[in-house]
Formats: structure tokens, sequence, C-alpha cells
């Protein structure tokens, strides 16, 4: 495991998520896509999609479709179960959901992800005994 604390920002992490979500068929998401799911600008996409191409995360095509590549497929589906999780914690105290997706993604991206790992089997263990 990688540790991803020195390389993946909120941002980043809030794209990947936005991205897993939107990516259902294989041949990627389309950049207009994911900025009206984010709420973000058509070159912010491209911006962001250019950093996790620089961090090995996904790729573009030449019609500018972007895909995960095999280790940006598999931190995803970490920080997607990092942040449902999280998000699933924090919504007992905090009822709405908007204040805390921002919340849940800088706070993982300041921590080291295995004490990510470690937080969330722990919240898992402790949400099966009740």
């Amino acid at each position: 495991m990688v540790s991803q604390k020195s390389t993946l920002s909120a941002s980043n992490i809030k794209y990947l998520l936005a991205m897993r979500e939107l990516n259902m068929e294989p041949r990627g998401v389309r950049s207009t896509d994911l900025a009206r799911s984010i709420g973000v600008t058509k070159p912010s996409v491209y911006t962001m999609a250019k950093s996790l191409c620089s961090l090995g995360l996904v790729e573009k095509d030449r019609y500018g479709a972007i895909r995960f590549t095999q280790d940006g497929e598999d931190v995803a589906k970490r920080y997607e179960r990092y942040y449902n999780t999280l998000c699933s914690c924090l919504c007992t105290v905090f009822p709405k959901e908007t204040d805390i997706r921002s919340a849940v993604c800088a706070m993982l991206a300041e921590m080291p992800e295995n004490n990510i790992e470690e937080m969330c089997d722990t919240i898992s263990e402790r949400a099966k005994k009740l």
C-alpha cells in the first residue's frame, strides 16, 4: 500500500470519488459529465485530469475521455470505502450530508493511508457490534 498522504489532496480524492460514481462503463468519463457532477468548469477538470495522469491514476484517450489506470482503480476503490465508512459514521452526528462531504475528503487527504485503513476497520467492527 503506497502512502497517499503526500500525493493526494482533498480535491484529488473528490475527483476520484466522482469518477467512481460516473464510471459505469469501460470507455471512461467525459470531462463535461465530471465537471457537472462536481460543479466545476471544464478547464478545472482538464487541470485535475493532468494532475491525476501525472500520478498514474488516470489516463485520457484521444477523444478526451478519462479512465482509471489499474492503480487508479485500486486507489479509488479504497478511498471510496474510506469515504463511505467515514460519511456513514459522521452522518449520525452531522445530519446534512453536504456539510460532511468536503470535510471527509479533507480528512482523508491529511491522514496517512494506513491510519485511515485502521480507523475504517475499527468503525466497521464497532458498527457490526451494534
